[in-house]
């Protein structure tokens, strides 16, 4: 970088040379992190001041090579702890180190969409790891940017906003009232409608984690109970789990949706889910869901009348050798005493 200070080169040259060396540095950086050759003494150095100083150097077709760079960073690289992966989370998790995203307007770079999906990756992975980085993640100020995507956006940009929202919402409530403030809540329930099977299973996914912490949304959500239970029959395992997983959560908090379950019959849709389901962890989700139903007295009198308890014995027989579920099985039968 300090060919611009050369008094030998005009100032063009300098940066035009810079910028291809900055550009081939990150080729190799990028190369050398896919195969794990980032030793730890080197991830102590001043590897992520560079990477991150790369910014200001090479073109903005570029970008996506950094961000690349840390998101494979970030993101486990063996089954075992990693320290690079720690080092890296702990500087990229700071504001200052994270904050490129803003400056260089990012997330504003609509037309890339590979950029885009890197980016958010990106940030879906920091928030995964730790609460640690939420505050960091509300100093970029992304959510008119978020907003924008949901609602202009290809399916793949949109699931991959659910997917960041997601995790945003996954440890804790820091984010509920940004949700609200900046108009997110409306969006990501019409990403459910999507018809990609992904962005549906994403926005599930959002909207679960949404409802977990406490019923601060709850009223929000209220609208979208019918496009859920229909989701319980989606084509995506994944989309179903996530689904009857937001409609327990609705009522893990208080009993202000317990109605609407009832009227739209989502406590007799998740049993049917449950007793037709193949896949184990779907199966489990439904189970969890029946569970926080069962501690409201409205809605256990419900599946009183369709025999629950005798449904809830043959599923049990039906899974004996599934020890993931015996639990599950017993969290019931100690709400229906």
């Amino acid at each position: 970088m300090i060919l611009v200070e050369w008094p030998s080169y005009m100032k063009e040259e300098a940066q035009f040379i810079g910028t291809n060396l900055s550009t081939f540095s990150l080729k190799i950086t990028k190369f050398l992190v896919e195969f794990n050759s980032i030793s730890e003494n080197i991830a102590k150095g001043e590897l992520f001041t560079n990477i991150k100083s790369t910014f200001n150097f090479i073109t903005r077709d570029n970008f996506i090579l950094p961000i690349a760079i840390i998101l494979n960073l970030i993101n486990e690289r063996s089954s075992n702890e990693d320290y690079v992966t720690k080092i890296a989370f702990d500087y990229f998790s700071k504001s200052n180190n994270l904050s490129f995203i803003k400056t260089q307007n990012i997330l504003k770079e609509y037309s890339n969409k590979d950029l885009l999906v890197d980016t958010l990756l990106l940030l879906s992975s920091l928030c995964r790891k730790s609460q640690d980085v939420y505050p960091t993640i509300n100093d970029l100020n992304i959510y008119n940017d978020l907003k924008y995507m949901l609602e202009n956006s290809d399916s793949i940009i949109k699931s991959r906003v659910c997917n960041l929202i997601g995790n945003m919402c996954r440890y804790s409530d820091y984010f509920y009232e940004e949700l609200l403030k900046n108009n997110l809540v409306s969006p990501i329930i019409q990403c459910c409608y999507d018809q990609d099977k992904n962005t549906r299973k994403f926005a599930c996914f959002a909207i679960g984690n949404a409802a977990f912490i406490n019923d601060r949304l709850y009223e929000h959500f209220r609208c979208c109970i019918p496009i859920l239970v229909d989701l319980l029959e989606d084509v995506e395992d994944n989309t179903r789990a996530n689904s009857a997983g937001a409609l327990g959560n609705f009522v893990r908090c208080s009993d202000l949706l317990c109605q609407d379950i009832i009227l739209h019959k989502a406590h007799l849709a998740i049993l049917n889910l449950a007793e037709k389901e193949d896949s184990p962890q779907t199966i489990k989700v439904a189970l969890f869901a029946l569970g926080n139903f069962c501690n409201h007295n409205v809605i256990k009198s419900e599946l009183e009348k369709v025999n629950f308890k005798a449904k809830i014995d043959q599923l049990k027989s039906k899974h004996k050798n599934e020890s993931q579920l015996t639990e599950l099985f017993e969290r019931i039968k100690k709400k229906l005493q």
